[in-house]
């Protein structure tokens, strides 16, 4: 388990007009079981909590409240949303 905190994504020219990556709590598992006929049995498990990645200006534009997704109350201005589900791995290794 590993968290980011909130972060620069990219730098602008302009005064105050940078990109922010939201914080974020990123959990992954990863497990292995090997045998003694060089058989391996294994799981990965990543982004458990199903965390998003959120880029935003920190500064709000009554522009904005009219556009979906943005919300007045935080005072910024989302730029992108993404969100990348679950993923499962499951497999059996065999070692000649």
């Amino acid at each position: 388990m590993a968290y980011t905190g909130e972060r620069i994504s990219s730098v602008s020219q302009f005064l105050d007009n940078d990109i922010w990556e939201k914080g974020y709590l990123q959990g992954d598992f990863s497990m292995e079981k090997r045998f003694k006929s060089n058989i391996a049995i294994y799981l990965k498990a990543n982004n458990l909590f199903d965390s998003e990645k959120k880029e935003y200006i920190k500064l709000g534009d009554p522009i904005n409240e009219r556009m979906p997704m943005q919300s007045p109350d935080d005072g910024e201005t989302l730029i992108s949303r993404a969100k990348y589900g679950r993923t499962f791995l499951i497999g059996i290794r065999f070692k000649l």
